[in-house]
């Protein structure tokens, strides 16, 4: 089930873990769009974003590479999800933009 699809933004999928019964969130970017030293930084962004634990960052689970081409990162689902769509789509004022920032600097 597809989530959400932006142009230029990747596609984000809801999947169901039989294993853990948990649903994760299974994001697709598209890096063969960048220029090939940005797919390093993206791809290294990703490696060290999924060596982050904190009480305040959804932790990535795995991550992989299709060579030039596609990179997935899968997470687990927020609760409910449909807060979350809805929250990734809304138009943010500058300050409700500062207090994301300063929840992610607190996470880091």
């Amino acid at each position: 089930m597809s989530l959400y699809y932006g142009k230029g933004d990747g596609e984000i999928f809801l999947i169901h873990d039989e294993e853990s019964s948990v649903n994760k969130m299974v994001t697709c970017i598209d890096i063969s769009t960048l220029y090939q030293e940005k797919r390093g930084s993206a791809i290294q962004m990703i490696q060290t974003l999924s060596s982050f634990k904190h009480e305040h960052l959804v932790p990535i689970e795995k991550y992989w590479i299709v060579p030039n081409y596609l990179l997935f990162v899968e997470m687990e689902a927020p609760d409910p999800v449909s807060q979350w769509k809805s929250f990734c789509k809304q138009t943010f004022t500058p300050e409700q933009t500062l207090n994301v920032l300063k929840q992610i600097i607190t996470g880091l």
